[in-house]
């Protein structure tokens, strides 16, 4: 199936693109190794984080999974892109 060149990605699919790929490179991983480590192909990773594909719960989770962050970590990083965690949650891992 061939991509619409005309077809604007989701603003949401952006930023949790955006926020993936800042939490992996955080991580130190590379896309082919977090497919790996997530059970997810590497293609799949590269077209969520490019904001071409919107990723389900399931695939949400396997991610955070893989890099051993919490769900509201991933989702803190979507919506404040660049600050500083204050989210409860998250600074109880730090």
């Amino acid at each position: 199936m061939k991509k619409n060149p005309y077809k604007k990605p989701v603003k949401s699919n952006v930023a949790f693109g955006d926020a993936l790929r800042r939490l992996r490179t955080k991580a130190g991983l590379t896309q082919e190794r977090l497919a790996d480590l997530s059970g997810i192909h590497r293609n799949h990773v590269g077209d969520i984080e490019r904001g071409d594909k919107e990723a389900c719960l399931l695939t949400m989770l396997r991610i955070c999974r893989a890099l051993r962050v919490p769900l509201s970590e991933l989702a803190w990083e979507m919506e404040n892109p660049g600050k500083e965690a204050r989210h409860p949650l998250v600074n109880k891992r730090r």
